[in-house]
């Protein structure tokens, strides 16, 4: 029941990691086939992601490579005291925690905390940024300018040793939302479905089927590209890509759940960057041009 809330689970080299549900991290290893999952453990060293009395819900998170190291992000959310969801609070608490050799954590410590406070919003990492999304804002918190969904997007530059820069807006993504299911492939950040009404924590009123994507490059997001929309309503249910198929699962209807499928384009971010390079050289611009060569 680690991620009944929607809360972040990600596969990676073998194995699939599950955290913020109640601050807990655990994770479990794929057998050779990648069909069945063994027995879950806690994975990280410290019994919390940032505290024994700060359980962590509905929040977002992604994997970033840095320098050869990877590490795993939580972003926003929302927390409470006890059980009955008393003085619920939400968050704009960003923690990372390193992946070590053997596939455990290191202990996760607090960055630059985002500027506004959302619960449900998007996670993602590409080109050494960390790019958070969408997500319903104020339910918790009367600091934030909206009581409401939003659809900002604010970018950080990752650093060495995995935290991050200031944060800085960079635009707005097609789905003003929590819970959208999303992924980064071939240097896109794609976007699909979410909760587009509700407090976010628990009472959905309405769900999305709009699809969309945009090329990630310098932190920000390009013009976006509208894709064909999901054949159901879905949000703040599990998603994922395996090989070339993206997957969502959609909202119950009649005791039945469906799932939806979709082929993704060949993944191909070389021949992208080739072309950038080549149109910078073209440009005049020698030195940004070397540098997407050496990015190939």
């Amino acid at each position: 029941s680690d991620s009944k809330w929607g809360n972040p689970c990600i596969g990676l080299d073998g194995r699939v990691y599950a955290f913020g549900h109640w601050g807990q991290s655990r994770m479990a290893a794929l057998d050779a086939a990648g069909a069945a999952l063994g027995r879950w453990k806690t994975a990280q060293k410290a019994p919390n992601m940032i505290g024994d009395r700060e359980p962590l819900l509905w929040g977002g998170g992604a994997v970033a490579e840095i320098g050869g190291r990877k590490f795993l992000y939580h972003a926003g959310g929302f927390e409470y005291e006890g059980e009955n969801f008393t003085n619920p609070r939400s968050q704009n608490k960003v923690c990372y925690a390193a992946i070590l050799p053997d596939g455990s954590l290191s202990d996760w410590k607090l960055t630059t905390p985002l500027p506004y406070h959302p619960m449900g919003a998007g996670v993602a990492a590409h080109g050494g940024y960390l790019h958070v999304f969408s997500g319903r804002a104020g339910q918790f918190n009367v600091g934030d300018p909206v009581n409401g969904m939003v659809d900002w997007m604010h970018s950080a530059k990752i650093d060495d040793d995995g935290s991050i820069g200031p944060w800085t807006r960079v635009g707005s993504v097609p789905i003003r939302a929590c819970g959208i299911a999303s992924f980064v492939r071939g240097g896109c950040l794609y976007v699909a479905g979410g909760e587009t009404a509700g407090d976010g924590a628990g009472t959905a009123t309405s769900f999305g089927s709009a699809c969309a994507r945009a090329r990630l490059e310098g932190g920000r997001a390009g013009a976006w590209e509208p894709l064909p929309a999901l054949p159901g309503l879905a949000g703040k249910t599990p998603h994922g890509v395996i090989g070339d198929w993206f997957y969502v699962v959609g909202i119950s209807d009649g005791g039945k759940t469906p799932v939806y499928g979709v082929r993704l384009p060949p993944d191909d971010p070389g021949r992208d960057e080739l072309a950038r390079a080549a149109a910078l050289l073209d440009a005049g611009e020698v030195r940004e041009a070397i540098r997407a060569y050496r990015r190939l």
